[in-house]
C-alpha cells in the first residue's frame, strides 16, 4: 500500500501536466480563425469535380478531420482558399487568451492539393508585426494520415498564423486547402477587454450640409429617411446602420425596392475586422442630423478603436466620411464600410470593354470615400 501511494505521488504531477497540454486552437477552447480568402472550389476543375459549398474557414478548428486520403471530395470538412487568388495564403487563429505553445499539427484534406512551403508565425502586438517559429519548404504530408507536425521552442502568444507561400496541386498552383490546424500548448488566461476613454472628442465634421429643394426628410421613431426622386436612404436610430437604399436612375421616384433586402440584414454599416479576432457587434451610437447630413458617433468599432461616420445625401449622390482614432496599434483588414446588397434585387448583366470581359451588378451603385486617419499607437 505504501508503495502504491509513493508511485501515485510520483505519477500525478506528470499526468496533471500532460492533461494541460491541449489543442488550444479549437473553437471549443474559445479560439477564432480568420483566413485570407475562401471559395467553394469547383471552377470546372477536372481533379475535384463539383463545388463544396459546406467548406468554410471555421472548419480549420472545429476538431473534425479528413482522415481518408482516398476521399477526394471531403464535403464540409475543410477550408479552401480562393481558387483564382495567387499565393501567399494564410489562416490566422486567435486564442481565447495568452497560451504557451510549442507544437503545431497541420492536417491536410487532400494528397493532391496541400501546402508545401510555409511558416508558422505569431504576432506579439495585435498583428502589427509577426515572428516566425518555424519555416519549412518542400513539405509532404504522411500518405496514410495526411499529417505534418512541427515542434519549436515554447512561446507565449494569443495567436498563431500559418503563412503559405506555395502549395502542391495537380491542376494549377493558385489555391490551397486544409482540414485542420492544431496548436498544442497550455494556459487558461482569458483575453482582457481593452478599456479606453471615448475618443474623437471635439473633432470637426468632414461633411457640410447644404440646402437642396429636391431633398425630403422624414423623421420617425426608429429611423430617419432622406429621399429625392433619384434615391432613398433610411438610417437606424438604434445603431450605426443604413437599413434602406433605393435607387431610380431615371429620377421618377420609383423607390419601392430596397437594394439592401428585408430588415434584419446587415445593410450598410461600419465594420472593423481585426487580424485574428471576430468582428465586434455594432454598438449603440448617437444619431444626429444636420440638414441633409447624418452623423453617427463617436462609437467603439473595435477594442480601443473609436469612429465617427458621416453620410451626406444629395439629390443624385451620397457621400460618406469616416474619422477614426485608435488608442493602441492594431492590424485590421482593409475596408471600413460594409455593403450587404440583396443579390435578389441587384441582377447581374455582362459588360465588355477592351481587354476585359466580366459581369456587373445592376443597378451599379458607385461611390467615393474620404477618410481622415487619426491613429496613435500606445
Amino acid at each position: 500500500m505504501i508503495l502504491n501511494l509513493v508511485i501515485g505521488l510520483m505519477w500525478l504531477p506528470g499526468a496533471a501536466r500532460a492533461s494541460e497540454l491541449r489543442n488550444v486552437a479549437l473553437a471549443s477552447e474559445g479560439s477564432f480563425v480568420s483566413v485570407d480568402s475562401s471559395s467553394a472550389f469547383g471552377r470546372n476543375d477536372p481533379t475535384y469535380g463539383g463545388f463544396d459549398f459546406d467548406c468554410k474557414p471555421s472548419q480549420i478548428n472545429d476538431g473534425r478531420l479528413v482522415t481518408d486520403p482516398a476521399l477526394r471530395l471531403p464535403h464540409g470538412n475543410r477550408w479552401i482558399s480562393q481558387v483564382d487568388r495567387k499565393h501567399p495564403h494564410w489562416a490566422w487563429i486567435g486564442f481565447a487568451g495568452l497560451r504557451t505553445i510549442h507544437r503545431v499539427v497541420v492536417r491536410c484534406s487532400s494528397l493532391e492539393n496541400y501546402p508545401t512551403d510555409f511558416r508558422g508565425q505569431y504576432s506579439p502586438d495585435n498583428g502589427v508585426t509577426v515572428k516566425d517559429v518555424f519555416i519549412v519548404k518542400d513539405q509532404k504530408p504522411d500518405p496514410k494520415t495526411m499529417v505534418m507536425e512541427f515542434k519549436f521552442d515554447p512561446v507565449s502568444a494569443d495567436n498563431f498564423r500559418l503563412f503559405i507561400d506555395r502549395s502542391a496541386t495537380t491542376s494549377h498552383s493558385n489555391f490551397t486547402q486544409l482540414s485542420e490546424i492544431e496548436v498544442y500548448g497550455e494556459g487558461d488566461e482569458i483575453r482582457p477587454q481593452v478599456k479606453s476613454a471615448p475618443g474623437l472628442r471635439g473633432v470637426q465634421p468632414l461633411l457640410i450640409a447644404n440646402a437642396d429643394s429636391q431633398i425630403q426628410i422624414d423623421e420617425r421613431a426608429d429611423e430617419i429617411e432622406i429621399r429625392s426622386p433619384w434615391l432613398k436612404l433610411a438610417f437606424s436610430r438604434a445603431q450605426p446602420q443604413i437599413v434602406c437604399l433605393a435607387w431610380d436612375s431615371e429620377g421618377k421616384g420609383k423607390l419601392d425596392i430596397n437594394l439592401l433586402g428585408v430588415k434584419g440584414t446587415d445593410g450598410i454599416q461600419p465594420r472593423v475586422t481585426p487580424a485574428y479576432l471576430p468582428v465586434r457587434p455594432l454598438p449603440a451610437a448617437s444619431l444626429k442630423r444636420d440638414g441633409n447630413v447624418v452623423r453617427y458617433g463617436p462609437f467603439e468599432a473595435a477594442d480601443g478603436l473609436w469612429m465617427n461616420w458621416e453620410i451626406k445625401v444629395g439629390a443624385k449622390e451620397v457621400d460618406m466620411a469616416v474619422t477614426k482614432e485608435a488608442t493602441h496599434a492594431m492590424m485590421v483588414r482593409p475596408g471600413l464600410i460594409h455593403f450587404d446588397l440583396d443579390a435578389g434585387q441587384t441582377p447581374i448583366a455582362p459588360f465588355y470593354r477592351p481587354g476585359m470581359l466580366g459581369l456587373v451588378g445592376l443597378p451599379c451603385v458607385c461611390g467615393r470615400r474620404r477618410e481622415r486617419r487619426m491613429e496613435r499607437a500606445v
